[in-house]
Order: C-alpha cells, then structure tokens, then sequence
C-alpha cells in the first residue's frame, strides 16, 4: 500500500510539472510555412526561418556555416508534409533537434531554450480619440497570437473582465507606467510585459510603440517603432524585434569545450518526482553540458552542474522559473516553492 502511494505520488507530480510549464515551454523545430510550389525552396525557406527562432537574430543567416547548410536545408529535417490551411498550401515540418543544435555550437552561434518567458500583451488601440485594450478572444488578439506563434514565443493576453479594469486602464499603457502594468500582470503570472501602442501617426501609417518590461526586475528593458500599411504586417515586424530582443537577453553561445561548473543546491525537496523536476530542468539548459548529483542531505540535493559558458545565462533561467526561488545570503542555492 505505501508503494502505491509513492507511485501515485510520483505521478501526481510529474502531472503537476507539466500544468506548471505548459504556458512556458514551445518547440520552435517544427513549424508551418507558405508552399511556393517548389520543394528545395520551401525546405531552405523553413530552414531559413528556423535559424531566426532559435537564435533571434536573421543576422545568423550570414554566418558561413549556417549558408553553406541552408544550400541542402533538407538534411536537417526530421520529416515534412504538404496541407491545406485557409484555401492556401503549407508545408508542416520537423526539424532534427540535434543536428541543428550542434551545427549553430560549431557556428559559435547563440540559440536558447525551449522554456521561454511568458508574455503577457497590454495592446492599447487608439481609434478615432478612443484608447481600448486588445483582449483576449478578439480577432486581432488571434493575430497577435498568430504572429508571435510564429516566432515560437509564448504569450497571453487580458481577457479585461472587471479584475483586469479596475488594475489598469488604456492610459497607463499610453503613458509608460511600470507599477499599474506590473501590478495588473501578477494575476497571470508572466514574466515579461509587452506595452504596445498602436495608432495611426500623422501619415495616416499604422504604427505600433511598444516597450518589454521585465516583470521581476520591474524595468523597462526594451522598446521599438513600428509602421506599415496593415495591421498584420505591422505585427509581424514588432514581434520579429520583440524574439530578437529577449533572445540578446536569454540566448547562449554554447561552446564545445567547458566554460566550468557551479554547485548548485535545491531544498525542500520531497519525492523522486520533483528531484527529476530539477534534473530534467537542468539538462534541457542550453548553457549546460552535463549535470550529476553530488550529495543528498534529508530535503536538500545538490548537483555538480558543468557550463558551457559562463554561470549567468543559467542563473536567468532559473530566474524565470517559478518553481526555484534564491535563497537569500546564500549563492548557487535555491528552494523549491
């Protein structure tokens, strides 16, 4: 009976985990782009945009290595097919994680995991003098949706029912202030806050303001402008900026060699399941090579973790990792929540 109860247990667990990261964890090797009729040309076409995912940067696309892959992109994929989407033909396709993974480290190029910050959106949109926000279910939320799906980046929106009212309104968004937009934010439990304002400028051009605030250090740590013709173009160039940012934030150059190893401690931890949480979660880093269990002491582990570089692309990570909260006074060790 107490067996299964440890098993149960376990399982509970492992079930919890998955609900806690569900809204985090994207997989940006596989995707969907528009047919153009000619395979070679669709395959280089994903490729090309799978460099951008995973390093945030279309600068990538210079590096040598990487040109010299994109001429055969159909190596590195893992499988593909054709379908229908809206009346238009795409091809769906699934890249070879590994392959790609050691190519951009043989490129010295940076790329970044697959758990990346939540992002909450607060789009204020200004029409005819009237300032309202974006919420979620609306067609132009989809298309936000649809847009930053296309970077493989995580994001939610307000759904602006009486709660989110009364916590903010259109004119903290138009006037830059942190405290209402992070007070609003804590109820959905994201990292990062996209301010967008969008509006027509005095060309009569969409144009989209918007600034990224960091939740936890409550700072602005990006901002940029947009314009263009139509609402979903404009879009997609302020989400290509917006990965490119958070990416020169999160992404890591992983090296061949080690760049060292750090100690790290986690208490309060109760079951096999949540020791398999923090070791899954450590192994799944880019900025991580390999990790092993040095000690055990009653509800405390601590882990012998090998870097690829140095200690602070692990250390964000762990920052934005709900589960693990630093402990005070107390370097490289962390508590479970």
């Amino acid at each position: 009976m107490r067996i299964l109860k440890n098993v149960l247990l376990m399982w509970v667990g492992l079930l919890c985990w998955h609900t806690v990261f569900a809204a985090q964890m994207v997989d940006p090797y596989q995707m969907t782009v528009a047919s153009t009729g000619t395979l070679q040309v669709d395959q280089q076409n994903a490729f090309n945009h799978l460099i951008e995912r995973v390093t945030g940067s279309d600068q990538a696309l210079a590096n040598p290595a990487i040109a010299k892959a994109a001429s055969h992109a159909g190596d590195y994929l893992q499988q593909y097919a054709y379908q229908q989407q809206d009346g238009q033909k795409q091809m769906a396709v699934v890249f070879n994680r590994k392959q790609i993974e050691q190519m951009l480290i043989q490129a010295g190029l940076p790329f970044w995991a697959d758990q990346r910050p939540l992002i909450i959106v607060w789009d204020v949109i200004e029409q005819k003098g009237q300032q309202a926000f974006v919420a979620d279910g609306s067609d132009h939320a989809t298309q936000l949706r649809t847009q930053a799906q296309q970077w493989a980046l995580p994001i939610i929106l307000p759904v602006m029912d009486l709660d989110d009212s009364m916590a903010i309104s259109p004119a903290d968004v138009w006037g830059s202030f942190v405290q209402p937009v992070t007070s609003a934010s804590q109820r959905y439990n994201a990292d990062v806050a996209l301010m967008v304002k969008s509006y027509q400028d005095s060309n009569s051009a969409l144009t989209n303001d918007w600034q990224l605030l960091d939740l936890h250090q409550h700072q602005i740590i990006a901002q940029g402008h947009d314009q263009g013709s139509a609402q979903g173009a404009i879009d997609a160039q302020m989400w290509q900026q917006v990965a490119a940012k958070l990416a020169a934030r999160y992404a890591v150059v992983r090296s061949t060699t080690s760049g060292g190893e750090v100690q790290l401690t986690f208490t309060h931890i109760n079951d096999f399941s949540q020791y398999h949480q923090i070791r899954h979660f450590l192994t799944s880093q880019p900025s991580v090579v390999a990790v092993s269990l040095l000690m055990v002491n009653q509800d405390s582990y601590t882990f012998v973790v090998k870097l690829a570089d140095a200690w602070q692309p692990l250390q964000a990570a762990l920052n934005l990792n709900d589960n693990y909260q630093p402990i005070d006074n107390a370097p490289y060790h962390y508590q479970r929540r």
